[in-house]
């Protein structure tokens, strides 16, 4: 989890984006749609901040 966090901190994104993806991917085993084994957690976390962004406009995501 700490490695997580630090990441999405260091790519200006708070904690609880952090948490919320670290959960997330814990409950399903870190494992993909398709079921396999996820290899690359920072490729997943690079995907799951695009859709954020794209969910909600950069502006607003900072006050969240």
């Amino acid at each position: 989890m700490e490695q997580v966090r630090y990441y999405f901190l260091k790519l200006d994104l708070d904690i609880q984006h952090a948490d919320a993806f670290y959960w997330y991917h814990s409950i399903s085993k870190w494992k993909l749609g398709s079921g396999k084994e996820m290899r690359n957690w920072k490729v997943a976390a690079v995907n799951w901040i695009v859709s954020f962004r794209k969910a909600i406009p950069l502006k607003e995501m900072r006050r969240i």
